[in-house]
């Protein structure tokens, strides 16, 4: 009995990561594709600066209301109020990643080269956080 349980677990957290990766696309998938396609570089210097700029822009003119949209499909989608809470916070978890490790590889590339500067200083981490906080107990 236990195993069938263990396996059922498995197979809703992949289907919930799953579902996670689908809303990233919908909301935010120009941020996920750069940050894949930028981490298969050898050298961080073949990074697009105009690409970083060009993501970090887009993503200042828009994470809240993107963020919120996310909630608002989440709430339309799941009625029980654990399971959508669950699926939303992996969506805001995963955003989270994404957006980390966007955040890394624009800080390497623009320190690499003295002097260089983007067009367009990306939000922090932290206040992409504190408003995903806010969404924490909003379900």
């Amino acid at each position: 009995r236990e195993e069938e349980v263990s396996s059922w677990k498995q197979v809703l957290a992949a289907t919930v990561l799953e579902f996670a990766e689908s809303e990233l696309e919908r909301h935010f998938g120009y941020l996920k594709l750069f940050v894949v396609d930028a981490e298969q570089q050898s050298d961080i210097g073949q990074i697009s600066s105009d690409g970083l700029s060009h993501v970090a822009s887009t993503f200042n003119a828009e994470w809240r209301a993107q963020i919120s949209a996310i909630n608002s499909s989440i709430i339309q989608s799941f009625s029980n109020f654990r399971t959508g809470t669950e699926i939303l916070h992996a969506v805001l978890g995963q955003l989270i990643i994404y957006y980390t490790r966007f955040h890394s590889l624009f800080d390497k590339r623009f320190a690499r080269r003295a002097g260089a500067t983007a067009v367009c200083q990306p939000v922090g981490v932290q206040n992409v956080m504190v408003e995903i906080k806010k969404y924490r107990n909003n379900f």
